[in-house]
């Protein structure tokens, strides 16, 4: 509930006056705006468009992987943890070709 409060109270765009349409879906788009407008300078995203509009205006983007990788790099997650959250997420519909995922998996490894 505090989590919903703050998001609600915090986590919006202000200026709709220089909202930029980007001609991606709206959660994508506002997400976007609101990295803009926030000057947060990353945006968490797998969707390809989104994240090559989002690169245009210089913002950093990461996406599920990458917070995987990330969280191994900063001792968060195991080797074995990261291997379990992959599975997850290929179990729940996330795709993935099985040459990306065989990848993955080696670059966790070697971590």
């Amino acid at each position: 509930k505090d989590i919903e409060k703050y998001i609600n109270e915090n986590i919006k765009i202000e200026n709709h006056e220089k909202k930029i349409e980007l001609n991606l879906d709206e959660g994508e788009n506002s997400a976007i705006n609101l990295c803009v407008e926030k000057n947060v300078n990353i945006f968490i995203s797998d969707d390809k468009k989104a994240r090559k509009k989002a690169k245009l205006l210089s913002i950093e983007v990461t996406g599920t992987l990458g917070l995987i990788l990330k969280s191994l790099e900063e001792k968060k997650i195991s080797k074995e943890e990261a291997k379990k959250i992959l599975d997850l997420l290929m179990s729940n519909s996330y795709y993935l070709s099985g040459d990306i995922y065989a990848k993955f998996l080696k670059i966790i490894d070697n971590f």
